[in-house]
């Protein structure tokens, strides 16, 4: 806890300095515009030793703003104690500028970020669009093949760390779980439609079980946050194409759901019910969810 007092002539000074900061704040963003237009047809070239090196002054770009957003954001945590109401309500609106331009800094960085993920996963997405023919209508034997010879997620777990992990020394912690998450986003967002187009045997619904858990497990290592929320609605799609019966669905749905919040909506769950080849459409329809 830190006891401060400024005078009249200290709270003009500070004034200034607040001034000051904000204009250097927006020749800042000024900069950050030329130089994300000089860099933008850098970050387009296709050939991974090309745009190495300029993804890595864009990293340590956001990170900066990243490292600002935390140094402008108001510190709140001690006592400031001044002699006039019109000197406090100063310090008040002064803190309140500094509040805003971190709000700033951190718009700048999620531009910024989401910039350099999508020059990342153009070369992710030649790797999920194979998952389209990828078929889980599985005999026991398929399975047993695919469990020793997985057929695509490591291959995509390899195009993400050939295209992503080499950027973690160069970003901050924060940037760098932001920048993965990110990716997360895309690929799963990729996955459930993919998904949604097939057809499923309960072998197959436990397969992508399967590789549900293969990512979770290889994403978990690459971020300090948790990343098993953003597979939810995956996983949730594995536990119901690995049902032995449409009704079986009522276990774990409403009141049985226990601590597991569903994801799906009752009209998304009869249509991953649906896409077993077993399930009768009749049995589908008589569910009350």
């Amino acid at each position: 806890m830190f006891l401060v007092v400024w005078d009249s002539g200290e709270i003009k000074e500070i004034d200034q300095i607040v001034y000051f900061s904000i204009s250097m704040f927006q020749l800042t963003v000024g900069h950050f515009g030329c130089f994300k237009a000089r860099l933008s047809h850098l970050l387009s070239v296709p050939a991974p030793s090309a745009v190495e090196a300029p993804r890595i002054i864009w990293c340590h770009l956001v990170s900066n703003k990243e490292q600002s957003s935390h140094q402008e954001t108001p510190n709140m945590n001690y006592m400031v104690v001044f002699p006039a109401p019109a000197d406090r309500e100063k310090v008040k609106s002064c803190l309140s500028d500094l509040g805003e331009m971190s709000n700033s800094f951190k718009q700048v960085l999620n531009a910024g970020m989401e910039q350099l993920v999508a020059t990342v996963t153009p070369r992710i997405r030649p790797v999920l669009d194979t998952v389209a023919t990828i078929s889980y209508e599985l005999s026991e034997a398929e399975y047993a093949e695919n469990e020793l010879n997985d057929p695509w997620v490591r291959k995509l777990l390899h195009a993400v760390e050939t295209n992503a992990s080499w950027l973690q020394p160069v970003m901050t912690s924060d940037n760098y779980d932001l920048f993965v998450h990110l990716v997360i986003d895309f690929i799963v967002k990729r996955l459930e439609v993919i998904m949604m187009q097939k057809r499923f045997s309960q072998l197959g619904g436990l397969q992508l079980d399967r590789d549900a858990r293969m990512l979770v497990s290889h994403f978990s290592s690459m971020s300090n946050k948790t990343v098993r929320d953003k597979f939810a609605r995956l996983t949730q799609m594995a536990t119901i194409l690995n049902l032995e019966k449409v009704s079986e669905i009522l276990d774990f749905w409403g009141e049985n759901s226990g601590p597991m919040t569903w994801r799906l909506t009752p009209a998304e769950v009869r249509r991953v019910l649906g896409l077993r080849i077993d399930f009768k459409p009749e049995a589908i329809a008589a569910l009350k969810l």
